[in-house]
């Protein structure tokens, strides 16, 4: 009864804090009082402020993922949740729709691996070593399938599809980012150990039924857009197993290599590159990023051989955040762990072809990527090589080129 008091007090304030404390009410009152907290928690939903509605749309996978833990009523909460959250697709507030679009990569997760449970949230870190309610598990077992799987297909990608041809780039680009973040899980055990392994959420099959969508972001007028459609894509590719589905996704991302905002293109080199680690990433590397890396390198467009650098710089440093920041254009310190299957020495000295361009900045890069990823030892032209444009007439290609000289 406070509770509910609270959820309906005049202050927005107070029914603001009451949104975001919804799961815990669950945690701490237990599993008898969850249909009583779920219309208040629906109520919230539909508040006349959208702060409230935001806060409430956020606390949704946490709510469920407290349900599915305390009580026996997961399937009826569950089906009032998605019909609040699909009345909320016209809510005419676009911060209320970002916080939907979150809820709803955090639920395709939930729904699919209810064991995970919700990421940052640590009233929550036991549900990877939980079952709902509890149950233990043991993570050298297989799970047997999630009975709200059906949930996907039904309820989260007809939202999703719909969040994703939202008028505001700031709904679409956090539809995105969710759609990313929730096709694949990381299983924590191995982690821990120091060894990722990442877990497909999404099936084949629902993959490819988002390509037409991704299709239409890549046009979209908004920059900020395209890129977001195109960092979606390894997490996309490791999702699939099939070459039929991957050249679909492979064609997405040679388009955006072309595109015309520096950051969209790079990008897209980066995923590209990205989406080569895992499993079948052999193949990928193979079918579509050995190709289009010799089209780019050979490019008349100084633009694309420079995106052909960018290639060439995240094949050859290790996978993760600090090749992500090199091949955005930042310097990373050499020595570190390569990424798998790539012949570096190739790869190298594909990229040498172009240091003695005739665009300076082209030069420039080549003497960059050099130092970023260490040549000593791979390829034996890059002294020489580096040698000569030390001698360049450009002051700063002469600069970079004394860097990477100086790289052991």
């Amino acid at each position: 009864p406070i509770a509910t008091r609270l959820g309906e007090d005049k202050s927005p304030n107070v029914r603001l804090s009451v949104a975001s404390q919804c799961d815990r009410l669950v945690a701490a009152l237990g599993g008898h009082w969850v249909i009583v907290l779920a219309d208040l928690f629906h109520a919230l939903l539909s508040d006349d402020d959208p702060r409230v509605r935001s806060e409430a749309a956020y606390c949704i996978p946490r709510f469920a993922a407290q349900v599915f833990k305390n009580s026996d009523l997961q399937s009826e909460v569950l089906g009032g949740m998605f019909g609040s959250m699909q009345k909320m697709l016209s809510d005419d507030v676009a911060d209320v729709r970002v916080a939907l679009a979150a809820a709803a990569g955090d639920m395709l997760v939930l729904v699919t691996r209810p064991w995970e449970g919700v990421k940052d949230r640590d009233s929550l870190t036991d549900m990877a070593d939980h079952g709902p309610k509890g149950e233990q598990r043991d993570d050298d077992e297989p799970h047997e399938p999630s009975p709200y799987r059906g949930h996907v297909d039904t309820s989260i990608l007809p939202i999703l599809q719909r969040l994703l041809h939202d008028k505001s780039p700031a709904v679409c680009s956090q539809s995105l980012r969710a759609v990313a973040n929730a096709s694949h899980s990381i299983n924590k055990s191995k982690a821990d150990e120091g060894e990722v392994d990442f877990v497909p959420v999404l099936k084949e099959k629902q993959v490819v039924r988002l390509l037409p969508t991704l299709g239409m972001l890549s046009d979209n007028e908004k920059w900020r857009v395209r890129r977001s459609a195109v960092e979606v894509v390894p997490a996309l590719v490791k999702s699939t197993g099939g070459m039929k589905a991957r050249a679909s996704i492979g064609s997405l991302v040679v388009k955006l290599l072309k595109d015309r905002v520096s950051e969209v293109r790079k990008a897209a080199a980066f995923s590209l590159c990205v989406a080569s680690s895992g499993k079948n990433g052999d193949e990928w590397l193979q079918a579509i990023v050995m190709p289009h890396l010799s089209e780019c390198l050979s490019a008349s467009d100084y633009k694309q051989r420079l995106v052909g650098l960018n290639i060439v710089r995240t094949l050859c440093l290790e996978e993760g955040a600090e090749a992500g920041r090199a091949a955005q254009g930042g310097t990373a310190k050499p020595g570190r762990k390569r990424r798998a299957g790539v012949d570096e020495g190739k790869v190298l000295s594909m990229a040498l072809g172009l240091a003695s361009d005739k665009i300076p900045n082209v030069r420039l890069n080549v003497a960059k990527v050099m130092a970023d990823v260490g040549w000593s030892g791979k390829v034996d032209a890059a002294r020489e090589a580096l040698e000569a444009m030390r001698e360049d007439n450009d002051t700063d290609v002469r600069y970079y080129a004394g860097k990477a000289l100086e790289v052991k």
